[in-house]
C-alpha cells in the first residue's frame, strides 16, 4: 500500500504556529503542541493535534485521519474553543497550558503516541478480592502452595484509592478508573520529589511507566467528607490541604512484591533524609 506524499496531506491550521514540547512555554502569541498518532481499528493513522490562537483566545484542536485504511491522505477537521480567564488563571495563556496539556495527557491514556512513537499504555487498577482459605468451601480457594513464600499483610484505610503517574513532567493523580482528580497541590510537589528519588527511566518490563497506588486519607475524617474533599473540582475544598498520600505499592509490572516495595521504600528513605514530606505516608506491611 503506498501512502500518501506529504504534499497529498491536508493543509494544517498549525502552519505558522510556534511548536512547543508540553512541559515548556509559549514565547509567541500563536503555539502549537507536537502531534500525535494512533492506529486506527481500521489500520488508519488517526491524527490529533492541540494548539492555542492568542490573538482570537481560541484553543484550536485538528484531528482526523492522516490516512486512511486504504492508504489514500484522510480528512482533518478544525474545533475552536473561546477561553476565558478566572479567578485561577487571571492569564488567559496559563488557562490555555492547563486546557491543552489536559486534553494532551487525556489522548496519551487513549493509545495515541506523539511523532517518535512513544505511547503510554498504564495498567489498570487491581482490586481486592476475597478467597477461602485451604480447607474453606468456596470459588478458586487458596492452597497450601500459596503460603510458601508467606503472606504480606497492610492496613486498609477508609479513604479514596488514588494512582500516580508522572507523565511529561508532570504529576498525574488518577481514579482507578482514570479520572483525573483535580487539586491536591501539596501533594504533588511532594510526590514529585519523592519520584526524584525513584531510579532515573524507570520502566515496567514491557515499558509501562512506573506508578504509584495509594489512598487519599485523613484519620481525623470520615469517607464521606474525604470522598467531598477530593471531587470538588471548579474550586479548592477548604481541607483539600489536610489530606495525605498513603503509598501501599509501587506499580511496577512483572516484578513481585518484595522487590517493589524495597525500590519504594529505598526512594522514600532517600526522599525523606533530605526534604519533608509530611502528606506523603508509606504504608509498611507485616
Amino acid at each position: 500500500m503506498d501512502l500518501p506524499s506529504k504534499d497529498e496531506l491536508p493543509e494544517s491550521v498549525f502552519e505558522n504556529y510556534e511548536e512547543i514540547p508540553i512541559d515548556e512555554t509559549p514565547s509567541e502569541l500563536k503555539w502549537v503542541f507536537p502531534a500525535m498518532y494512533k492506529i486506527s481499528q481500521t489500520e488508519g493513522e488517526l491524527y490529533w493535534r492541540v494548539g492555542f490562537d492568542g490573538s482570537t483566545d481560541d484553543l484550536v484542536t485538528e484531528h482526523g485521519y492522516s490516512t486512511t485504511s486504504t492508504g489514500k491522505a484522510g480528512k482533518w477537521q478544525i474545533d475552536r474553543l473561546k477561553l476565558y480567564t478566572n479567578n485561577l488563571h487571571k492569564v488567559i495563556v496559563t488557562k490555555a497550558l492547563q486546557d491543552a496539556k489536559k486534553r494532551y495527557n487525556d489522548k496519551i491514556l487513549e493509545g495515541y503516541s506523539d511523532e517518535a512513537g512513544n505511547v503510554m499504555d498504564l495498567p489498570r487498577s487491581q482490586l481486592a478480592k476475597k478467597y477461602p482459605l485451604p480447607g474453606q468451601t468456596g470459588v478458586n480457594p487458596l492452597k497450601p502452595i500459596h503460603f510458601k513464600r508467606g503472606i504480606a499483610v497492610q492496613a486498609k484505610l477508609n479513604g479514596v484509592r488514588a494512582r500516580v503517574w508522572k507523565i511529561n513532567n508532570e504529576i498525574k493523580v488518577y481514579s482507578r478508573e482514570f479520572h483525573e482528580y483535580p487539586w491536591l497541590t501539596i501533594i504533588r510537589e511532594e510526590v514529585k520529589i519523592l519520584f526524584d528519588y525513584l531510579p532515573r527511566d524507570f520502566k515496567s518490563p514491557k515499558g509501562e511507566p512506573v506508578g504509584l497506588d495509594g489512598e487519599l486519607y485523613n484519620h481525623d475524617y470520615t469517607l464521606n467528607v474525604i470522598t467531598s474533599i477530593v471531587r470538588t473540582g471548579k474550586t479548592k475544598h477548604d481541607l483539600n490541604d489536610k489530606l495525605q498520600y498513603h503509598i501501599f505499592d509501587l506499580i511496577l509490572l512483572e516484578t513481585d512484591f518484595e522487590t517493589r516495595f524495597k525500590i519504594l521504600t529505598d526512594a522514600y528513605l532517600k526522599a525523606t533524609a533530605i526534604h519533608k514530606l509530611p502528606h506523603i505516608v508509606l504504608v509498611g506491611y507485616n
